[in-house]
């Protein structure tokens, strides 16, 4: 559940977020291609593998660094969508017999081994890499849909540009030092919620381990405290908590905060509580289900589809499109122990149509049955 509570202000570091646009796995045959449309392919494969070749290089080099290491799955899935395309209209494959770094393409090569050149000097070096590769991969997919109107070419071309502006924001932010590196959040800004100074409720230690102790709450900036909280400052500079930002979703290679997206459905006027969970998903590993309690007891005479789609639509413009909730499931209650905690594994249980689990520590059991029989109208 996301529901926000206000603290005395307290360092807050920046949180990056990324996104990466599922791609469809069959397409429909519009007819012969033209020589631009087929050069354009031809193109776009070897050019979506310049880009996971090189950022694998520098996931390599600089131990897995984000958002390289997670990108890179991405570039895999752009680069498939594209070898489909060539396998369904009898294309030869540029990148068929070929090793990481080798292109048929002179262009293409000789930007490999720049950009590989310019990556390997510091990391720094390496994320402006991503800037400009995304930056001329976004200017080239407008340039091939602007000289295609097959259906299928269209769906992936369009569906690669949507993964490639996600991509230059995560680069963009990675360049300019916000993706957590431990500066201090602006007003109305989210982010990590850590501790710069001692205070009474701080954990002093782990007995008997005290490395542990180290590792898990002060090893990911230099002097500060970190318990694994998400916060965001208000435009008045106090600090609303949002919740663990552990609580995450695996989307297609990504880690999804549940808390994250739970906040930006409740800054939707009509939202009053939300929780969120992942839902197995055979695209994306992970899918978020949300389940939301509207403000002034529900949906009832009104088109309940089109307000799903506009709460999807919202935590898209509020993230980013790979944060959209597959669906969105309107509820009056939900399940919570008497100590006001969400049963998320009984949502879970709801959201991938199983069997609902022991409901004994609920302060209400029959909310999880009101949920399981109004779920199956919606």
């Amino acid at each position: 559940m996301k529901t926000s509570t206000r603290i005395s202000a307290l360092a807050v570091a920046g949180i990056a977020a990324f996104s990466l646009t599922a791609l469809p796995m069959a397409f429909a045959d519009d007819g012969e291609l033209s020589d631009a449309e087929i050069a354009g392919l031809i193109f776009s494969r070897e050019e979506e593998r310049l880009a996971r070749d090189l950022y694998q290089a520098f996931s390599d080099q600089y131990d897995g660094a984000r958002p390289f290491s997670k990108i890179v799955a991405s570039e895999q899935r752009h680069f498939d969508a594209v070898g489909r395309l060539l396998t369904q209209y009898g294309i030869d494959d540029p990148a068929a017999g070929t090793t990481a770094g080798s292109f048929s393409d002179a262009t293409l090569q000789g930007l490999y081994d720049q950009w590989y050149a310019q990556g390997m000097q510091s990391l720094q070096d390496a994320y402006q890499v991503g800037v400009d590769l995304e930056t001329r991969d976004i200017a080239d997919l407008e340039h091939e849909l602007a000289t295609t109107e097959t259906t299928a070419v269209r769906t992936v071309l369009e569906n690669l540009k949507d993964g490639s502006e996600n991509h230059l924001a995560a680069y963009e932010r990675a360049a300019s030092g916000q993706q957590g590196g431990g500066q201090q959040g602006a007003n109305g800004q989210g982010g990590y919620l850590v501790l710069s100074k001692p205070w009474p409720a701080m954990l002093r230690g782990i007995w008997g381990d005290p490395e542990r102790y180290k590792d898990t709450y002060w090893s990911r900036w230099p002097d500060l405290y970190f318990a694994g909280d998400g916060a965001k400052k208000d435009d008045d500079g106090n600090i609303w908590v949002l919740g663990r930002v552990d609580d995450v979703m695996n989307v297609s290679g990504h880690r999804l905060s549940t808390s994250e997206i739970e906040s930006a459905l409740v800054s939707h006027p009509r939202v009053a509580e939300a929780a969120v969970v992942g839902a197995t998903d055979d695209m994306t590993g992970q899918a978020p289900v949300a389940f939301v309690i509207l403000r002034g007891g529900g949906a009832d005479g009104e088109d309940q589809e089109a307000l799903q789609q506009e709460l999807r639509n919202h935590v898209g413009h509020e993230i980013g499109a790979i944060a959209k909730p597959k669906s969105v499931m309107i509820v009056s209650e939900l399940p919570k122990t008497r100590s006001g905690k969400i049963m998320r594994r009984l949502l879970r249980d709801v959201a991938e149509n199983r069997e609902v689990g022991d409901v004994t520590t609920l302060a209400d059991s029959s909310v999880m049955d009101f949920i399981a029989k109004n779920i199956t109208k919606q």
